[in-house]
């Protein structure tokens, strides 16, 4: 389960190839967020062997999915990471 700024729970079931386009959606955002000189959409998606087309609708998708807001607070971050170290955790036990 996900949680998002609006108070709502998702729970997203992610195949590998949907776990790629949600893993170069939030590389490409954060890139874009953070840095005032990036690679265009149209280098990434020829670097990604995927549609320019393809890579707007999904950084759009993603985008809304997260309802704009790309800024992560400290008290989010810190339950990302509580989960991330559990899970980290108790694979390897």
């Amino acid at each position: 389960m996900i949680p998002f700024n609006s108070g709502f729970l998702i729970l997203l079931l992610v195949n590998l190839l949907e776990f790629f386009r949600l893993i170069l959606a939030s590389v490409l955002l954060i890139s874009k967020f953070y840095n005032d000189v990036y690679y265009s959409n149209t280098y990434i998606a020829n670097c990604n062997g995927i549609s320019t087309q393809l890579l707007n609708e999904i950084e759009r998708a993603f985008s809304k999915m997260l309802d704009y807001q790309l800024f992560v607070g400290e008290e989010q971050y810190e339950w990302y990471m509580q989960g991330l170290h559990y899970h980290t955790f108790a694979e390897q036990a």
